[in-house]
């Protein structure tokens, strides 16, 4: 009788640990589930910014191309204005002289 209930204490506490550890895996599944959903939005996470920084990039590369552009028209109205003032001081001067020959 003694052994009997020895044994069947020592039963009970295999069921608890066995619920105690079904629970367990459980919660575990669970966890692991709640992991692999966060891993594939940090991947989609992931993806999306890759495009965003392949936009940019060449957005840059597009900026720095009519930077580039606007640099060299820039110069050529310099150029040109610098022309336009040789050819207005000679005019002035030009001026001067047919006023002086008047």
């Amino acid at each position: 009788e003694t052994a009997h209930k020895t044994v069947c204490n020592k039963n009970e506490k295999l069921e608890t640990a066995h619920k105690t550890l079904h629970d367990k895996n459980a919660h575990l599944k669970a966890a692991y589930k709640t992991v692999r959903n966060k891993n594939a939005q940090l991947e989609t996470a992931h993806k999306t910014i890759r495009n965003k920084n392949a936009r940019l990039e060449t957005a840059h590369k597009t900026l720095i191309e009519k930077n580039a552009q606007l640099e060299t028209a820039h110069k050529s109205l310099r150029d040109k204005n610098a022309q336009f003032e040789t050819a207005h001081i000679t005019l002035w001067d030009n001026n001067a002289q047919l006023e002086t020959a008047h």
